[in-house]
């Protein structure tokens, strides 16, 4: 599924992708908790509530455009920090409140920990 990701003027975080509409991929951004690097090479994750979506893209792009609710945790993972339940210092992972879990590293934990 090919797709890119972008914000639009408020700094909300839009969608869209050439498989499904755009007002489709406009909800599930709205939602999104995680984006994650993909196993399959130059692709991404995008964890909503209730779905998954992958598509080409890289984490360093996207991390420029999205706003400040997004965090950068580990090399693989940007967090919604609005939809975080608990962060687990002791084991470095960040809970999701869809019951995810997202690996922390040592380094970020503490600018995770500062901005909560």
């Amino acid at each position: 599924m090919n797709g890119s990701i972008y914000t639009n003027n408020n700094g909300c975080c839009v969608c869209y992708c050439h498989s499904y509409s755009h007002d489709c991929y406009q909800k599930i951004c709205k939602e999104k908790l995680v984006i994650e690097t993909s196993p399959r090479a130059h692709k991404v994750i995008l964890h909503g509530r209730n779905r998954q979506i992958e598509f080409y893209g890289k984490l360093k792009d996207m991390e420029s455009k999205l706003d400040d609710r997004f965090y950068r945790t580990h090399r693989a993972f940007l967090v919604n920090k609005d939809h975080i339940l608990e962060v687990d210092t002791n084991k470095n992972l960040v809970h999701m409140i869809n019951g995810e879990k997202c690996m922390v590293s040592t380094r970020k934990i503490k600018g995770l920990k500062k901005e909560n």
